[in-house]
């Protein structure tokens, strides 16, 4: 029994140290997309595609649910920590100023162009955001 217990727990403790998996510099796509999940029962969500544009920019097109007269911004750092950062990597940490800030959302969809390109965007952590107000009602992780 304390043999299963102990291997349940060391398996928990790996799964919760797992690192963040980001695309290989080498590889390249023509879109990429991220899940926005809701956040504290907001009922807010949607989807957000990115296609690298000829001139190093990038197109972002951001599709969402219940997100209306919203807005959605990009940030270094990872959704887990939009509430609060401390105590978390440097490197995870969610930045509270926006790298990007998106058009308000209206008819559920939001697009623009940002200066970012692929390799940017993979090679550390990144996440898209929907505010209502200053709160983060919807968060997902670019990766």
């Amino acid at each position: 029994m304390k043999k299963v217990l102990l291997a349940s727990v060391m398996a928990g403790l790996g799964f919760g140290m797992a690192g963040v998996t980001t695309a290989s510099a080498a590889e390249t796509y023509e879109q990429y997309q991220t899940a926005i999940d809701a956040r504290q029962g907001s009922g807010v969500s949607g989807t957000a595609i990115f296609v690298p544009q000829d001139d190093g920019t990038m197109e972002v097109r951001l599709t969402a649910e219940n997100a209306d007269g919203l807005k959605a911004s990009i940030h270094t750092g990872l959704c887990r920590y939009s509430n609060d950062s401390e105590g978390a990597p440097e490197m995870l940490a969610f930045s509270p100023e926006p790298l990007a800030q998106l058009d308000d959302i209206e008819d559920g969809k939001s697009t623009c162009s940002i200066n970012m390109t692929a390799d940017g965007m993979m090679t550390e952590p990144h996440s898209v955001a929907i505010y209502d107000g200053d709160a983060v009602v919807a968060c997902g992780n670019i990766q």
